[in-house]
């Protein structure tokens, strides 16, 4: 998340989602890690959600940028932006994000617990 919102920030973002499920990832596997448990058969699931939001200057809040960056060659391979748009929307994000009045979350961070039922073998 960041806000106020700005077409860079949504234009990165659609570009990072892209390139992870490029290689098949799921960006958003720790929302279904209860069920993924439940399905697994381990019992008394809990899950907790974390978010941060970091300040101008913290490393953190470029890392959407950073990772963008750094998958640049996969993103050009793949046809989902060109070398000018990757340059023009890292330097528009990283503007909007040198302003203090913007805030950013970058991410959700998920903690998810369970247990084997009592009797439960282990293979």
């Amino acid at each position: 998340m960041c806000y106020p919102p700005h077409p860079a920030w949504d234009r990165l973002t659609q570009i990072f989602f892209s390139a992870q499920q490029v290689d098949g990832a799921d960006s958003f596997i720790g929302r279904c890690l209860p069920e993924l448990f439940g399905r697994a058969g381990l019992v008394d699931i809990g899950v907790e959600a974390k978010a941060d939001i970091y300040p101008v200057a913290h490393s953190r809040r470029t890392i959407r940028a950073d990772l963008v960056r750094s998958m640049r060659p996969k993103i050009l391979a793949a046809g989902l932006a060109s070398e000018l748009e990757l340059d023009e929307v890292d330097q528009a994000v990283r503007e909007h994000l040198s302003d203090p009045g913007t805030l950013m979350m970058p991410h959700l961070l998920f903690l998810a617990w369970g247990r084997k039922p009592d009797g439960a073998v282990t293979p």
